[in-house]
């Protein structure tokens, strides 16, 4: 048997084990599921949103976002993948090592060979344009660490994970510009901002806490670096304020003033809730498990009626006369701020998940924080115990 001959044969035979592998363990959680949890089916399981840390409830965000996801996946994924079975079949060279692997692995995954080409193609695809990012950086860390127009690199790359953070490195060494530098140190503060966010909890953390305070002081010495130096349409030093008051932010702190346009377009300060419990929530009408919560919400502003606490919801949509249709066949009887897509109040909470809420004491201390519901037994719980404290406080 020839080499090739022998090549082909151990991929197929990898590729099929691999299939056996997927299938086998699928028939063992169906089979599982249909054993153990038949009998407790019902429509609010497949209707309702997960709660409890996800222990109880519904499974229908999971539900909706495989659906939207597979038709996003299918949209994306088939001209990939027919433009790369035509390279494939056309123009690849015939003694490729490369796409004789990918033809044979294509070959044993039968059923939907335009979405397993359009994988394989998105493989190559972001192989080669992550070389092509390599080469980018490179040019830019040779030719223009000097230059502050570097500046929109410089915040994309803030948000670009661990070679983000090693690239805004680099440059904050390399460049010898102290408005580059200054501006890298802004960015890196940011980065560390974004490491805290991830890691924050519901209770106090010293890891985040930590990232913070390493954030602000690099923000800090941005800003005497070089105060003026451009950043979006303002300058570092009131790009460094707006952060430096978002850092503050946090569990066992005391909530910043902020104001809102409520939905008679007047302006309210979040300080003339002060001496109530305030549950603000950040939430949007196209937010599935956001939506769910607010019958229960409706439940606990009527429970709580009279008690030192208020719900202050702070809506996100984009498009204001949807939220407003919305509230027309939605019964939502409590405190409502407008803040539109990427608001001025969700960028300066940090808002990247929703629901996003904060539970703040009737002295104006954060003490709670949940992305994503906390489930109603333990969110109630939280809010109980801090109406009774400020009804002690009276």
């Amino acid at each position: 048997m020839s080499p090739r001959k022998l090549k082909s044969g151990f991929f197929s035979g990898l590729s099929g084990f691999a299939a056996l592998l997927i299938i086998f363990a699928l028939g063992v959680i169906l089979t599982d599921a249909i054993r153990g949890g038949w009998s407790k089916l019902s429509w609010e399981f497949f209707s309702g949103a997960p709660t409890d840390g996800m222990t109880a409830g519904g499974i229908f965000p999971a539900i909706w976002g495989t659906t939207i996801l597979t038709l996003m996946m299918t949209v994306a994924v088939m001209p990939v993948g027919v433009l790369t079975a035509i390279y494939l079949h056309e123009y690849a060279p015939a003694k490729s090592r490369v796409a004789a692997v990918v033809r044979v692995a294509v070959q044993n995954l039968a059923g939907v060979p335009s979405i397993v080409f359009g994988l394989f193609g998105l493989g190559f695809f972001i192989h080669f344009i992550g070389e092509n990012m390599d080469k980018a950086m490179a040019i830019i860390l040779e030719n223009h660490v000097e230059s502050p127009k570097i500046q929109p690199v410089l915040e994309f790359m803030s948000d670009a994970g661990r070679a983000g953070r090693d690239f805004l490195d680099t440059v904050k060494e390399k460049s010898k510009n102290n408005d580059v530098q200054a501006l890298a140190l802004f960015y890196i503060a940011l980065a560390k901002d974004a490491q805290a966010s991830e890691n924050e909890g519901p209770k106090p953390n010293e890891n985040v806490t930590r990232l913070r305070d390493e954030a602000a002081e690099m923000i800090e010495k941005a800003v005497k670096l070089s105060p003026d130096v451009k950043v979006g349409t303002g300058t570092l030093k009131s790009a460094a304020a707006a952060e430096l008051a978002s850092m503050k932010i946090g569990v066992g702190k005391p909530v910043p003033e902020v104001e809102g346009i409520d939905l008679d377009g007047k302006k309210v300060k979040l300080s003339s809730f002060k001496g109530k419990v305030v549950l603000f929530d950040f939430w949007a009408t196209w937010c599935p498990p956001c939506v769910a919560m607010i019958p229960h919400e409706r439940e606990m502003v009527k429970k709580l009626s009279g008690k030192p606490f208020a719900l202050l919801s702070v809506n996100v949509d984009e498009d204001r006369a949807m939220f407003t249709e919305f509230l027309e066949k939605e019964k939502m009887p409590w405190s409502h701020w407008v803040d539109g897509g990427r608001g001025p109040i969700s960028k300066m909470f940090k808002i990247r998940a929703f629901p996003t809420l904060f539970l703040i004491d009737a002295k104006g201390i954060v003490r709670n924080k949940w992305t994503g519901s906390p489930g109603n037994e333990v969110m109630d719980k939280a809010i109980e115990e801090l109406v009774a404290e400020a009804e002690k406080g009276k």
